[in-house]
């Protein structure tokens, strides 16, 4: 079986099919003489983001050289690697695709701008980190839950784009930001102050607790609310990205660049499109008017293990009619306070309801078995669907699936549209549930997923089923 994922390549993998930067993100791509140029890379003309991410055990806290030892190798190591592909950046022309393909232009010349972003794993918040600008450029350094909570508040790409730029043009023209408390409440900060950073604010100061005293405000709540309804904008880029019309005869760069010109609008943006009545029907409409239906493909690190039966996609132009017709399920991260879980998830594709769920430590096959064998206690489906991770390659999950007479169905290497249902499962758990708290352990995840998901299939109306539930529809057929 091949090795699983470690908990930092997890990250990127849902940062490149799971977030709002999907539509712009290469996962490792190549750059010079054929090797791994960063972690992802995100491309949003005219801006590149460079990512590199390193997951480093701190081994004692409280030994110094064990803290230094921390910041060189997660820390140093991302800075040689982010200067060293912005270098390379500079001249070249197109994204390099890890497959060695060829992806899309990168913006002219002189017009590019490249942010560069270290994700730091494996402190667990005791070593002291700080951006700034280490000797050929700013570079942003985060811990993977600060890169959550920022990218969990902006969440579009102009809305995070924006952040970084005026992050890095204050610290460019005036003295500098001390951070005592985190990047949250410079984030708290950064919001309160308009979405902007004064210029002449001269040496910036921020105090621990802006961040948690800025989400109680009322007009922060208040924004919130109204937020809501620009969601429309979201699911409407998902739809399209969710359909395969390879009939219109559009390349694979024409429809990417249909989804990422939706996908540029902020947030505001977002909301006044909505409140003005350029909804989804709308727009829609008018790329019907012009020829355009999109389509993306997410970069993917599903890992199949060598030797394991890769089972053929069942699902294209297949019409999903009535419940237990095809069950679908995938794997996703869920961050702790110190360190991370899995989760995976059995889903009804036609009412979209969570037959089961489990969650664990390791990515060895056990959970996804344990939450088939819970599901199919319940009922059985015509077809299931998976991605070619080893977990559901294995001979004991697919022994299980045949046993039960259930057809397989695996989506194709680099296809994460195929199984978009359960990737916006994953989006709605983790904005909804995941990322509003701070799980201190497993026990308290699992408490808390579990009244999730008795809310998500009881209680939670859905728009795609006629603001019906779940599991109203799955009962009724």
């Amino acid at each position: 079986m091949s090795a699983p994922l470690t908990p930092s390549e997890q990250f990127t993998h849902d940062l490149c099919t799971q977030s709002f930067l999907a539509p712009w993100c290469y996962n490792n791509p190549i750059g010079k003489k054929g090797k791994e140029l960063c972690d992802v890379l995100g491309v949003c003309d005219p801006d590149i983001v460079v990512f590199s991410v390193k997951d480093v055990g701190l081994a004692d806290e409280d030994n110094h050289v064990h803290r230094k030892r921390w910041l060189r190798e997660a820390v140093d190591a991302s800075l040689r690697q982010l200067y060293g592909a912005s270098k390379w950046l500079q001249s070249a022309s197109h994204v390099i695709r890890n497959d060695g393909t060829q992806g899309l232009p990168l913006p002219p010349h002189g017009h590019r701008r490249i942010h560069r972003v270290a994700v730091a794993f494996g402190s667990r918040g005791k070593c002291s980190i700080s951006s700034g600008d280490f000797g050929k450029g700013h570079v942003h350094v985060l811990t993977e839950q600060t890169l959550i909570d920022v990218l969990t508040e902006l969440d579009t790409t102009t809305d995070f784009i924006h952040y970084l730029t005026a992050k890095e043009d204050f610290l460019t023209n005036n003295g500098g930001i001390v951070i005592n408390g985190s990047e949250a409440d410079l984030l708290g900060f950064y919001i309160h102050a308009g979405r902007a950073i004064p210029e002449k604010a001269g040496l910036l100061m921020i105090e621990p607790g802006i961040w948690d005293t800025l989400r109680t405000k009322p007009e922060f709540i208040a924004r919130k609310a109204e937020d809501r309804d620009s969601y429309t904008w979201d699911d409407l880029i998902d739809d399209l990205a969710g359909h395969d019309h390879r009939g219109l005869g559009l390349e694979l760069a024409d429809r990417e660049l249909v989804i990422r010109e939706l996908a540029r609008e902020n947030r505001f943006g977002r909301r006044l499109r909505e409140h003005f009545g350029i909804n989804r029907k709308r727009a829609q409409r008018l790329m019907r008017l012009l020829g355009l239906e999109a389509v993306y493909a997410k970069r993917s690190t599903s890992r199949p293990a060598p030797g394991h039966k890769i089972y053929p996609y069942l699902l294209r132009n297949l019409a999903i009619t009535r419940p237990d017709q095809v069950w679908a399920s995938d794997i996703t991260y869920i961050p702790l306070q110190h360190g991370f879980l899995y989760l995976t998830a059995v889903m009804d594709l036609y009412s979209r309801n969570v037959l089961s769920w489990r969650l664990s430590n390791t990515l060895t096959g056990d959970f996804c078995i344990a939450a088939l064998n819970a599901a199919l206690a319940k009922a059985r489906p015509e077809i299931f669907n998976t991605d070619q991770g080893a977990q559901f390659t294995a001979t004991a999950f697919t022994s299980r699936l045949k046993e039960s007479g259930v057809a397989i169905s695996m989506d194709g290497r680099g296809r994460a549209l195929d199984n978009v249902f359960v990737e916006r499962l994953w989006r709605t758990v983790k904005y909804e549930e995941v990322y509003l708290r701070d799980y201190v352990d497993g026990w308290q995840a699992e408490k808390l997923l579990g009244k999730y998901f008795d809310f998500y299939r009881h209680e939670r109306p859905h728009q795609a089923l006629g603001y019906r539930t779940p599991s109203d529809v799955y009962a009724e057929g």
